[in-house]
């Protein structure tokens, strides 16, 4: 690829490897800017054709998080100041820094682990070694760096195509406020499960937000889509929800702690709400359950409280599993009068979860 150039003393490129090197370049990149990165390089401006190629790179970058979505950008890195009424590409992302761009794009699956290492080295090359910053002769840009930022930010850049979109969460929002989606759910549904784990991340925070509150619009319509964001969230988000059910409990908040309760029991998220306030959970069902068992009257409203305590689903902590024990096995076997029909169906499901422990625990 390398050869001296007209006037026999620095290493250039030659035609065909020029050639070589851009032809996986996607069709719509400027071939201003890579005549302009081919133009350095033949005179011997090296360090003009690093801070061309990081230039191509950056603008790249910038469309690719635009395209995705730039809320979901926002929702993952801190202190972020995206002008959106900048009608230019400079102008929308002059308080962005090139750093931010970086860690977001990783973040978000934009550019990969070995892409986020070389645009990494590259951002060094392009803001201490090049022409965007006088250096001392000895460290000034080589050909082989060149060709090495050339290449790899066309193998992980340059070259892959613009990511699906993603989610515009402010639409989505209020279309969610705003409208009944129920018909379109099942479109919806399929939508979700094409995103990206931090989408349904930053998208579970704002419809719990949303939901907690909401009208009777807003909650059917959350309700219908919970579980599909929910199974596509990362554990960490989802013990982030537990955290605040732990807050609304300590804040004496009993409206927000139901509303998020509910929410909870609907995708099977009980689990994730500290060991403490669980355990008082159990504790509450299950002696509801015992009680109304041994009231009169009790089928019926047995019904009910095996139901509610099912709803908690099978991680007891330790500190519960005996009263929780003592009240399905108490149930399931009924009284003088038989057993509650409405209540064995939920019975029978715990029973199915007893595992030695529950055994030893009665």
């Amino acid at each position: 690829m390398a050869e001296e150039n007209e006037h026999g003393l620095l290493p250039t490129v030659t035609d065909s490897g020029w050639r070589k090197l851009v032809t996986p370049l996607r069709s719509d990149i400027s071939v201003r800017y890579v005549e302009k990165i081919h133009s350095a390089l033949k005179v011997g401006l090296y360090d003009a054709a690093v801070t061309y190629t990081w230039d191509l790179v950056e603008e790249d970058l910038r469309l690719k998080v635009e395209a995705y979505g730039i809320d979901i950008f926002q929702s993952v890195e801190d202190n972020i100041l995206y002008r959106e009424s900048g009608e230019t590409l400079q102008e929308r992302w002059r308080d962005i820094s090139s750093t931010k761009l970086l860690s977001g794009c990783f973040k978000l699956n934009i550019i990969n682990r070995s892409a986020f290492r070389h645009l990494n080295f590259l951002l060094s090359v392009r803001h201490h070694e090049s022409a965007a910053h006088p250096v001392d002769e000895e460290d000034e840009v080589d050909f082989d760096t060149a060709i090495f930022s050339i290449k790899d930010s066309i193998k992980f850049v340059l070259s892959k195509e613009p990511p699906q979109p993603g989610l515009n969460l402010r639409s989505f929002a209020d279309n969610i406020k705003n409208r009944d989606i129920s018909e379109d759910i099942d479109e919806v549904n399929a939508h979700i499960t094409h995103l990206s784990t931090q989408h349904c991340n930053t998208a579970l925070g704002m419809l719990i937000s949303i939901y907690l509150g909401g009208s009777s619009v807003v909650k059917s319509n959350i309700q219908l889509i919970i579980k599909t964001i929910w199974d596509k969230a990362s554990h960490s988000a989802k013990i982030k929800v537990g955290q605040k059910y732990a807050k609304f409990s300590a804040e004496g908040d009993k409206d927000s702690k139901s509303e998020l309760f509910s929410l909870l029991s609907l995708v099977n998220g009980i689990v994730f709400i500290p060991d403490n306030l669980r355990a008082i959970l159990f504790n509450k069902a299950s002696k509801q359950l015992i009680s109304i068992h041994f009231d009169w009257h009790n089928f019926v409203k047995e019904g009910i409280a095996a139901r509610q305590l099912s709803e908690l689903g099978v991680a007891c902590p330790d500190d519960s599993l005996k009263i929780l024990s003592e009240a399905i096995v108490i149930s399931y076997i009924g009284n003088f009068y038989g057993e509650s029909r409405y209540a064995q169906p939920y019975l029978r499901e715990l029973l199915n979860n007893f595992t030695l422990r529950h055994w030893r625990a009665i």
